[in-house]
């Protein structure tokens, strides 16, 4: 088997990106109602050609076959940072089911550290819930530092009524 494939999303990957993010989302929420296939394509156009900051990053197990996109990272890059080097922030990692447990997380997460690298970024930070202990095992077993922090989330309504103050 030729070795996976790893690149940014272009707007031509629109549709393979807007399945897996659907698929992420069926996988996260099981019992909770999905948008529409179309809702997800229109989303992820716009952001691929915004200038927002967000990125996709796909792994491909097989480089001719767009069908193969096996996993997707969704991230952002993050600037001024400490020494101003800025952060690679990853928002989502996510690996399909029946391709999990062949190295594409990892191999995902090697594609971004070397952008990070090649791109003078000092670091990538990432959460992932406490009870999610396979994304732990592989951020632990790449070397990824656990750092006491708390995290603050503003869900929706929060969102509403700080807004309307």
């Amino acid at each position: 088997m030729p070795a996976p494939l790893l690149r940014f999303a272009t707007i031509e990957d629109a549709p393979v990106v807007a399945r897996l993010l659907r698929e992420m989302d069926g996988h996260y929420h099981p019992d909770g109602p999905l948008r529409t296939p179309e809702a997800y394509l229109s989303t992820v156009r716009s952001v691929i050609d915004s200038d927002e900051g967000t990125r996709f990053a796909l792994c491909f197990l097989d480089p001719d076959e767009a069908s193969s996109a096996a996993g997707i990272a969704c991230v952002g890059v993050l600037r001024p940072g400490q020494a101003l080097q800025g952060l690679v922030f990853v928002k989502d990692l996510f690996v399909r089911d029946g391709t999990r447990d062949r190295g594409v997380g990892a191999a995902l997460m090697r594609f971004l550290a070397r952008f990070a690298v090649e791109s003078g970024i000092g670091r990538i930070d990432l959460t992932t819930d406490a009870e999610n202990l396979g994304a732990r095992r592989l951020y632990e077993r790449l070397g990824a530092v656990v750092r006491p922090k708390v995290c603050y989330s503003f869900p929706t309504e929060v969102l509403r009524h700080l807004a309307e103050e």
